[in-house]
């Protein structure tokens, strides 16, 4: 036993089998030596069975304890990359215990509130919602917290999935994402487009094919022509045929050779009335180098060319 069973303390091995030697040495008969022989055998069997279960269980815990603690490093992770927090509401004992990402976003060291309070949190506007149900039917929202360590504010999206046992729900789990950069991009945008559609002049954006990918709302007023229209159609559509093949060619030369163009066209409406305008056209280029664009801004100077071509006549009157 002690050499098919290296693993066990040999000292404990030979104190049971003195025992069992000194039981023996009793003027026991001949089925009663073979049976106490075979129940040791077994008692030891079972023994080694056990033990050996033992370590493949300890062996077991161990390898999942490891693959949970690389599954949390790689969430924590993940949470870090994207901006995410983490949190999980326990309807039970109305606890609401959160992630170290989300105590990052929000500036606060506490783990673990009181889950009724989600609507005060941080100063939400608008207030989150606080109850499980609003948390889980809400989709994802979007709220502008004040951060607890330095009054910043910062907007936050949020969503909830209730989880259900026995078909009650037992808790809500869910995330919160730092989202102000991306709404401070939209809202720049905003800004720019309503700047764009405003303005008195006509902006067009296109390929480098060139297709037409953008027309605002005074390129539709001054051409006559809507931008779905022209979207996907050639520049020249406005073309008068006044510039010949060479003037074109020239502009195409710059373009291509990354510069910018400038210079006076006269172009023709949807309805064949011709007009004078004013262009400059930029290349627009990605981060690798290539142009990927290009946007044109005119304005029309049919009525400046009119009152200079009248204020030149009534000078030569004048010198008359």
């Amino acid at each position: 036993i002690a050499t098919a069973h290296a693993d066990y303390d040999i000292d404990e091995i030979q104190r049971e089998l003195h025992r069992d030697v000194l039981l023996m040495q009793k003027p026991f008969g001949r089925e009663e030596i073979f049976q106490l022989a075979r129940t040791l055998c077994q008692s030891w069997d079972t023994r080694f069975a056990l033990a050996e279960l033992n370590r493949s269980l300890e062996k077991r815990v161990g390898q999942r304890t490891r693959e949970l603690e690389a599954s949390q490093q790689l969430r924590k992770k993940a949470e870090i990359i994207a901006g995410l927090g983490s949190w999980e509401w326990d309807l039970k004992t109305d606890v609401l215990s959160v992630s170290e990402e989300w105590r990052a976003i929000h500036g606060t060291d506490d783990e673990v509130r009181t889950g009724a309070a989600i609507s005060r949190l941080l100063q939400a506007d608008p207030p989150f919602p606080d109850t499980p149900e609003a948390l889980t039917d809400s989709g994802v929202s979007e709220h502008w917290i004040t951060r607890a360590d330095n009054g910043e504010h910062r907007c936050m999206a949020m969503q909830g999935e209730a989880v259900l046992v026995g078909g009650q729900l037992v808790r809500v789990v869910g995330y919160t994402q730092d989202i102000t950069v991306r709404k401070q991009i939209e809202e720049e945008r905003e800004r720019l487009l309503m700047a764009v559609e405003q303005t008195g002049d006509m902006i067009v954006i296109t390929d480098t094919t060139p297709h037409i990918l953008y027309v605002n709302k005074a390129y539709e007023k001054i051409s006559g022509y809507t931008r779905e229209e022209v979207y996907g159609k050639n520049p020249c559509i406005l073309k008068s045929g006044v510039h010949d093949r060479d003037f074109y060619q020239k502009m195409w030369q710059t373009l291509e050779q990354g510069k910018g163009w400038e210079g006076r066209l006269i172009n023709v409406r949807k309805d064949g009335s011709q007009y004078n305008e004013h262009m400059t056209i930029t290349p627009v280029f990605n981060a690798a180098g290539a142009c990927v664009n290009y946007i044109s801004v005119s304005r029309d100077i049919t009525r400046e060319l009119e009152m200079e071509e009248l204020n030149q006549h009534l000078e030569e009157q004048n010198r008359q």
